[in-house]
Parts: C-alpha cells; structure tokens; sequence
C-alpha cells in the first residue's frame, strides 16, 4: 500500500514540479541517490515503522524516476521517437526480467544481498548519471520551442 501511494503522489503530484524547478536531469540524479538510500535503508532498517518509511522514500524516488527518463528520453531523441519509447520500454522490461532473477539468487545466499545490490547499481547509475546527464536548460527551452511550434 505505501508503494502504491508513493508512486501515486510522485506520479500525480511531484514529478511536474519538480522538473520545472530543477529540470529532468537533476530529477533524475537525485532519484537514483535516493534509491541507492531506500535500498540501503531496507537493509539498516530494524522497525516496522523504519521498514515503512525507507520503503515510502524508495518507491517515491523510483516513481520519480522512471517519470523522469521516459521524459528527458523523448524531449532528447534523435530518432523517431516511437521507436526511442520502444527501447526504453524494452529495457525496462529487461530490468524486470533479470532484477528479479539475479536477487532471487542472490537472497538464496544472504537476506541483505539483493539490497546492497540494488544500492550499488543505484549508484554505479547515479555516477553515469554526473558525467551524461548536464542540465543543459538551453536545450531543453530550444525543444520544448521547437515542439510548441510544430503543434
């Protein structure tokens, strides 16, 4: 239940905000950061109440962000941007596919394991994140220009 409200909130209320203010780019680095703690904080958490809360603070990142990157992924595309969705759909299907089966066998070998992993690919995506992602305001003024006059 605290995932799917989360997810809603960030969905219907903070994701727009948020990327106006800061833009997609720094939406996005500060999601994985904050994923990277929800996972960690699973791990650290020895309450009912503690589990909640790091659970609330990963789904609403992990909301933010897949919000987040399908938009900066259509406003930054050089292809169609149909077949762009498509590969970013694809992907995280494949994510889905092979997260769970990779955390299935790493929980097989310690409870903590699938956590630390996930914190670590949150911040290995984080790291990528500082040398790809520049908030680049002028391009992103420049498409959402060039995008309202097309309509």
């Amino acid at each position: 239940m605290v995932m799917g409200v989360m997810a809603a909130v960030a969905q219907g209320v903070l994701v727009g905000p948020a990327s106006e203010r800061w833009g997609e780019a720094v939406v996005i680095k500060a999601s994985l950061l904050l994923s990277a703690a929800g996972f960690l904080g699973i791990v650290l958490a020895a309450t009912i109440p503690t589990v909640l809360a790091v659970t609330a603070l990963f789904s609403l990142s992990a909301a933010l962000l897949g919000t987040a990157t399908t938009s900066l992924t259509s406003q930054y595309t050089q292809l169609e941007q149909g077949f762009t969705m498509g590969l970013n759909n694809a992907a995280g299907s494949l994510g889905r596919i092979f997260g769970p089966l990779i955390s299935g066998i790493l929980f097989d070998v310690h409870i903590a394991f699938p956590f630390l992993f996930g914190t670590v690919v949150m911040l290995a995506g984080f790291l990528f994140s500082l040398s790809q992602l520049k908030q680049d305001k002028s391009r992103s003024s420049a498409v959402k220009a060039s995008s309202s006059q097309g309509a």
